[in-house]
């Protein structure tokens, strides 16, 4: 079986794809999937579903989500413990996992130097990436921390992945791809030093200087500050 929670919820069985009927059973398959094979608290699956104002039939409510998302799922997938439940499943199983760890792999294949080893293992990771990841879990601490956490290393797998282009020669191809990340994280100095670098070694110099220019008047207005 496969979980899939980067993105919309799907998870793929032995028999074919298992549809997930409501948002509220979404929400405890991701919760569940993030700590696949861990004992996840009651009370942490509460949070993760209603947030800060949870209803006073939370509990119950819980176990007939719980209930049913088990009925969908193949026997024996959600186990009951002692005050919580368990994803009874690898961590290989679910894409998040798998994406953070060729993310892992990704860097230090970079940090090796192996340039080619690095770029593929950070395509397949970013393959796993798509818009709308937690989007069934209430606002809550739970859900900021996990998208803060994600965010980040998915644009630490776009920087290392970009470097490793770069490593390889793929100037003005990765200088066109950095004109649209600068553009969409404006306050990300990296890209903006990965494409000053690309446009350098691309013989457009004069380029590479006016993206410094445009950096400094980002930095100032956004944020009061010079470049590091």
């Amino acid at each position: 079986m496969e979980v899939r929670i980067l993105g919309s919820v799907e998870v793929q069985a032995d028999s074919g794809p298992v549809t997930i009927a409501t948002p509220k059973e979404r929400a405890v398959l991701e919760v569940l999937a993030l700590r696949a094979g861990d004992v996840v608290p009651a009370d942490g699956l509460i949070d993760a579903l209603w947030g800060f104002e949870p209803p006073r039939s939370a509990a119950k409510s819980l176990q007939s989500h719980v209930s049913r998302l088990r009925g969908a799922l193949p026997d024996g997938v959600i186990v009951t413990e002692s005050g919580g439940y368990r994803l009874a499943v690898s961590p290989d199983q679910v894409d998040v996992h798998r994406f953070e760890r060729l993310v892992m792999a990704g860097r230090q294949a970079e940090e090796g130097r192996d340039h080619r080893r690095a770029v593929q293992l950070l395509d397949r990771a970013l393959s796993f990436w798509s818009e709308g990841a937690l989007d069934e879990l209430a606002d809550g601490p739970l859900r900021t921390g996990q998208m803060v956490r994600l965010d980040e290393l998915h644009l630490t797998a776009v920087e290392n992945r970009v470097d490793a282009h770069l490593a390889l020669g793929h100037h003005e191809m990765m200088a066109a791809e950095l004109e649209v990340l600068v553009s969409e994280h404006p306050l990300r100095e990296r890209f903006w030093c990965q494409l000053m670098l690309a446009l350098y070694r691309s013989d457009r110099r004069a380029d590479a200087l006016a993206t410094a220019q445009r950096l400094r008047r980002t930095l100032v207005e956004e944020l009061g500050i010079d470049p590091s």
